[in-house]
């Protein structure tokens, strides 16, 4: 089972090195990916991926297969989005639920997602870019 996940894993990496284009376009569409995981899409995630990306003009293939490769752990990063937005907001952490806990809930994840959203894409977006680079400057024999 683990050995099929790390090889889903390396076959969704290598599809996303092996697009052509700019560099910069494809570190956006992967950017755009793998941050909307954090917001909730209400199944509507990978339409909406696909039209983000042209509106930023990103890759769209590149964006469609990022956030298809983290779609498996989207529930740890909704628990990401609502300790952040706890932490953010500097409530306590709340274990039960009834109408006045529930929307403070709701605002904390809704505060969390668009945080960590604004926080996925610029970190993926640079560490894409890193990675193109590096990865054209190995193709072409370039030395720093």
């Amino acid at each position: 089972m683990q050995r099929r996940i790390w090889r889903l894993v390396r076959i969704r990496g290598r599809r996303l090195l092996s697009l052509h284009g700019d560099r910069r376009i494809i570190a956006r569409g992967i950017a755009v990916g793998i941050a909307m995981n954090f917001v909730p899409t209400i199944g509507l995630g990978v339409p909406i991926v696909y039209w983000i990306a042209g509106l930023i003009r990103g890759h769209r293939v590149a964006s469609i297969v990022s956030t298809m490769s983290i779609k498996a752990i989207f529930p740890l990063l909704y628990i990401l989005n609502y300790v952040v937005g706890e932490l953010v907001l500097q409530h306590q952490l709340i274990y039960t639920l009834d109408w006045h806990m529930a929307i403070s809930a709701g605002a904390s994840f809704l505060l969390g997602s668009a945080i960590n959203f604004v926080a996925a894409f610029i970190i993926t977006y640079y560490c894409s870019l890193w990675v193109f680079s590096r990865r054209r400057d190995e193709r072409y024999g370039r030395k720093k």
